[in-house]
C-alpha cells in the first residue's frame, strides 16, 4: 500500500498498528481507492529499552504502542504521569512516593567506615530489622575502634523521630522521603566524656543506659541481656551492669553459649573461725555448670596474685573489698590440689568472672608449696584515716589514726 512500511506495519480491516518496540506516527486507518491506499501511518523503532522494574516501589502495568505504564506498590502513590517517557534515548520513569508525601531516593548511602569506626549492620543488606521501620528509612549501626567512644546524633532524639539515647547510639538514619542522613560520630573518650559502653555485645545487647547528669549523650552505666541460647557472664555480683571508670576504661559483661556457661563458687577456710573470723581464710574454688554439675574444689597459688584479685574473690563472696595477706603461721593448709596460679585483675571493682581478671591453670612449670595457698581477708568498708600535725616548741608531733571496719582484721 502506498505510504505504509510493509516491513513493520500490518493490515487489520483497514486499521494499522505498530508492533511492540515501535512507536506509531500518523493515523492508523486507511481507505482503498482504485487499489491505492492513503494511509499516513509510520512505525519508528523506539530508542529506549524500558525495564519492567524501572520504577522503585512500583511495577509494570501494561505496554502499548511502544510505551509502558506503571503502577505503585501498596503504601505508595503515583506522582504525576504513570507513563514512562523517552527522549533522545534517555528514559524518565514515573515516581512512586510514600503516602505521607516522601519518596524513595536511591542516593541514601551509608559508608562502610566513619572516622574512628565502622559499620556492622545495615537494613539494606539484612532481613533482621532490629527495632526500625526500614520501609521509610535506611538504617545502619556503627561501632568505634578501641580508644574511641560513640557519640549519638542528638537530632535523632528530637522532633518526630523521638529516639532514646539507646536507640540513637551508634545509629545512622537516612530518610527516603528527604534523603537526609543523620550520622553518629566516634571521638576519643576524653572528647566524648565517656568510655564508650557498647550497645551491642557478642550474643546480646544493652537494654538500658544511665547517662552522666551533665552530659545526656554520655552513658556511664548500661544493663545487658543475652539472646536465646546465651547466658550473661557477670562483671559484678548478681548484676547485669557494665560501667565506665574515671580513667575512661570500661567494664562490660559478656555472653557465653549456655552450654559453656558456668559460675565460680568460692569459700574461705581458716580452720579457726573464732580466731580469724568468717572473712579471712584460704580460698578454695570450683566451677559449677547448670548442665554438667560442679567440678572438684581446687585452691590457688599466690604467685603473682594482686590485691585486685583478692577484692574480686571477696566481692564474689558478697563483701565489698578484700586484700591478699600472708598466711598466719598457725593457719592450716587445705587438702586440695592447686588449680590456678598467676591470679590477677586489672581493676579493683569486679568479680572473678570479669573479662579484666585473668589466671593460668596450674600445670607444667608451676611449683607451689601448700603454704603458698591463697589467703585473703575481706571487708565491707574502706579504712577511715585521719592525720594531724602539731608543733610544740622545737618538736613536731604527727598523729595517724586508722579506723578499721572489722575487728577481726587485727590491725
Amino acid at each position: 500500500s502506498s505510504g505504509i512500511n510493509a516491513e513493520y506495519g500490518y493490515e487489520t480491516f483497514g486499521e494499522y498498528q505498530c508492533p511492540s518496540g515501535y512507536v506509531q506516527e500518523g493515523y492508523g486507518y486507511s481507505t482503498c481507492n482504485y487499489n491505492m491506499a492513503d494511509a499516513t501511518i509510520r512505525c519508528d523503532r523506539v530508542g529506549c529499552d524500558y525495564s519492567s522494574d524501572g520504577v522503585v516501589n512500583g511495577y509494570e502495568m501494561y505496554e502499548q504502542n511502544g510505551a509502558k505504564w506503571y503502577g505503585c506498590d501498596e503504601g505508595y502513590e503515583m506522582e504525576g504521569d504513570s507513563r514512562a517517557s523517552c527522549e533522545d534515548g534517555v528514559i524518565t520513569y514515573p515516581v512512586c512516593k510514600l503516602s505521607d508525601g516522601g519518596y524513595y531516593d536511591e542516593e541514601c548511602e551509608m559508608p562502610d567506615y566513619i572516622f574512628g569506626g565502622y559499620k556492622f549492620w545495615d537494613s539494606e543488606t539484612t532481613t533482621d530489622t532490629l527495632m526500625f521501620n526500614s520501609s521509610q528509612m535506611r538504617v545502619a549501626k556503627y561501632k568505634c575502634l578501641d580508644g574511641m567512644a560513640m557519640v549519638a546524633n542528638s537530632d535523632l532524639m528530637e522532633g518526630d523521630t523521638g529516639m532514646t539515647l539507646l536507640d540513637a547510639y551508634g545509629t545512622a538514619v537516612c530518610f527516603y522521603a528527604t534523603n537526609m542522613a543523620y550520622m553518629p560520630h566516634c571521638k576519643t573518650t576524653e572528647e566524648a566524656g565517656h568510655c564508650g559502653l557498647p550497645d551491642y555485645i557478642d550474643g546480646g545487647r544493652a537494654y538500658s543506659f544511665t547517662t552522666d547528669p551533665e552530659n545526656p549523650l554520655a552513658p556511664i552505666y548500661a544493663n545487658y541481656t543475652c539472646y536465646d541460647g546465651y547466658r550473661l557472664m557477670n562483671a559484678a555480683l548478681d548484676s547485669d551492669m557494665g560501667w565506665c571508670r574515671k580513667d575512661y576504661s570500661r567494664e562490660v559483661p559478656y555472653c557465653m553459649n549456655e552450654y559453656d556457661w558456668f559460675e565460680m563458687e568460692f569459700q574461705l577456710e581458716s580452720g579457726d573461725v573464732s580466731k580469724y573470723g568468717v572473712n579471712t581464710g584460704r580460698v578454695k574454688v570450683r566451677k559449677v555448670s547448670p548442665y554438667y554439675g560442679a567440678e572438684e574444689w581446687v585452691t590457688g597459688c599466690d604467685d603473682d596474685m594482686n590485691d585486685n584479685a583478692a577484692g574480686a574473690v571477696c566481692r564474689s563472696l558478697g563483701f565489698n573489698f578484700g586484700k591478699r595477706i600472708e598466711p598466719p603461721s598457725k593457719m592450716d593448709a587445705l587438702n586440695f590440689e592447686f588449680g590456678w596460679t598467676n591470679i590477677h585483675c586489672d581493676y579493683d571493682d569486679t568479680i572473678m568472672t570479669s573479662s579484666s581478671c585473668h589466671a593460668d591453670e596450674y600445670g607444667m612449670g608451676a611449683i607451689c608449696l601448700p603454704s603458698e595457698q591463697v589467703v585473703v581477708s575481706c571487708f565491707d568498708e574502706d579504712y577511715d584515716t585521719e592525720i594531724s600535725i602539731r608543733a610544740t616548741g622545737r618538736k613536731i608531733f604527727c598523729n595517724f589514726e586508722a579506723m578499721k571496719e572489722d575487728e577481726d582484721m587485727n590491725l
